[in-house]
C-alpha cells in the first residue's frame, strides 16, 4: 500500500503491557500471500512498552501504525482501532494469534462475493505454547463454507 491509498482491509490488535507474543503476530499479517492492501492498528491499552523490534517494523513499514488507549479495556482498545480504520473491511486478530497466509485473501473474496454479507469468520485451529495443534474449531457442518446473510440467522430465544 502506498501512502494515501485506502487499505482494503484493516486488521486491528489490542495490545497489553509489553507484548511479549506481538512480534509473531504482525509476522503473520506481513506474510499474507495474495492479500489485498492492508492496514495493521495496534492499540496499546495501559501500561505499553514498544520493544526494539516493533519501533523498527513501524518506521520501516508504513502498514502497521501504533495507536494508544488511554482508557482500560480490551473493548475500548478495539473500539479504537476500529473508528482509525480506513479499510472496507476490519479484521479482528488478538495478541499472540497468527493468520493462515491465506486468511485475507479469502475472507476479502467470500465478502466480496455477495453485498448481503457482513461478516465472515474462518477455521480455529488451538495450539499449546509451542505451537503443537491442540484441537480445531471449522464451525457447525451447516455453516461450513456457506455465506450466511443477518436476516437468514435464527431468531433468539
Amino acid at each position: 500500500m502506498t501512502a494515501g491509498n485506502t487499505p482494503h482491509v484493516s486488521v486491528v490488535i489490542g495490545c497489553h503491557q509489553d507484548g511479549r507474543e506481538l512480534s509473531t503476530t504482525l509476522d503473520s499479517i506481513a506474510d499474507q500471500h495474495d492479500a489485498p492492501d492492508w492496514e495493521c492498528l495496534i492499540v496499546a491499552n495501559g501500561p505499553f512498552q514498544a520493544g526494539e523490534a516493533l519501533k523498527q517494523r513501524l518506521v520501516s513499514d508504513p502498514r502497521f501504525r501504533l495507536l494508544h488507549s488511554f482508557r482500560p479495556g480490551l473493548t475500548e482498545a478495539l473500539s479504537i482501532g476500529c473508528s482509525q480504520a480506513r479499510g472496507t473491511f476490519i479484521a479482528r486478530l488478538d495478541v499472540g494469534d497468527v493468520m493462515v497466509p491465506q486468511r485475507l485473501a479469502r475472507q476479502v473474496l467470500a465478502l466480496g462475493d455477495d453485498p448481503d454479507v457482513v461478516l465472515c469468520t474462518s477455521a480455529v485451529f488451538v495450539c499449546g505454547p509451542s505451537w503443537e495443534p491442540l484441537w480445531v474449531n471449522r464451525g457447525t457442518e451447516a455453516l461450513t463454507g456457506v455465506p450466511i446473510r443477518v436476516d437468514q440467522l435464527p431468531a433468539s430465544e
